[in-house]
């Protein structure tokens, strides 16, 4: 019996031992609870995006078309609700039927602190349709009117701490790191435990006395660290399905990196090199003069 055979049978039992504890057992129900919950529960807890918004006095007419339009590209669901008068509207609010009253397109009115984002969204839309209307009356046509307040797209770029590194691959680094960390020590320590409770019963003489020790180690580091790999897997599986039914959870990204690699222009990551091209003419080679054999010339 070779040496990888015994260290194989000796993985083997850690294997079945191990996954068979209900420490073990429990670990993982953890884990897989512990990684579903952190991701999904901030989701499912997040504030509702509808807004009740009230509408009173003279108003541009397309006012609630604009704010419903302005609310879609914000990510918000907006319920538009007139008012005949303001008193009505001001109780509404007092009320909590709406969030927001919006009085005679001059004022926001408000019960308590207000939302930044829907004051901003609000003033944007009370701008857009006002300068609509104006355009309509001064005669000015919204194709005209359309292309002068087209937005001007702005890019937003996020710097990491060092250059060519985002904010997003520092964090993946950083999750792997911890998870990497973890295994380390817990499965580190399940080896160390395991060589000492074997020991203690007295097992590991009757081991060493038909395995050697190098093979029995290597045995148990390889199961022991195999039934970690498989721990971790489903863990990151769990967290992959609990990201996935969950659409609002933005998960880390790492890009590939480009290391030049040889001179057949492949990357260690990328192929992001130019590959090494041999100079097609003599010229380029060299400006050696080619010399005729000995004793003979050119014809």
């Amino acid at each position: 019996m070779t040496g990888v055979w015994q260290a194989w049978l000796v993985a083997r039992r850690e294997m079945r031992e191990r996954s068979r504890s209900r420490a073990f057992q429990a670990s993982v129900v953890f884990l897989i609870v512990g990684v579903a919950a952190l991701l999904i529960l901030p989701a499912l807890l997040k504030p509702s995006s509808t807004r009740d918004i009230g509408i009173t006095g003279p108003a541009p007419a397309a006012l609630a078309a604009t704010i419903a339009q302005q609310a879609r590209a914000a990510d918000i669901t907006a319920r538009i609700h007139p008012y005949a008068s303001l008193a009505a509207g001001e109780q509404a609010v007092r009320q909590g039927q709406v969030d927001v009253l919006v009085a005679g397109a001059r004022r926001l009115e408000w019960n308590g602190q207000p939302d930044e984002q829907l004051r901003s969204m609000l003033a944007g839309a009370i701008q857009l349709a006002t300068v609509r209307e104006r355009a309509a009356a001064a005669g000015i046509s919204p194709g005209s009117l359309a292309a002068v307040l087209a937005p001007v797209p702005v890019a937003s770029v996020e710097l990491g701490s060092v250059a060519g590194r985002g904010p997003g691959d520092e964090m993946a680094v950083l999750v792997m790191t911890v998870v990497l960390f973890f295994g380390i020590s817990v499965f580190g320590q399940m080896v160390l435990t395991g060589v000492l409770e074997e020991k203690a019963s007295r097992v590991v003489e009757v081991l060493l006395a038909r395995i050697p020790a190098r093979a029995l180690l290597a045995g148990k580091i390889a199961g022991i660290g195999l039934l970690g790999l498989a721990q971790i897997g489903v863990t990151a599986l769990a967290a992959l399905v609990a990201v996935a039914s969950v659409p609002s959870v933005d998960v880390p990204a790492v890009r590939a990196r480009c290391w030049p690699g040889p001179c057949s222009g492949s990357c260690w990551a990328t192929p992001c090199t130019p590959p090494c091209t041999a100079p097609s003419d003599r010229s380029a080679r060299g400006s050696r003069t080619p010399r005729p054999w000995p004793g003979r010339s050119w014809s």
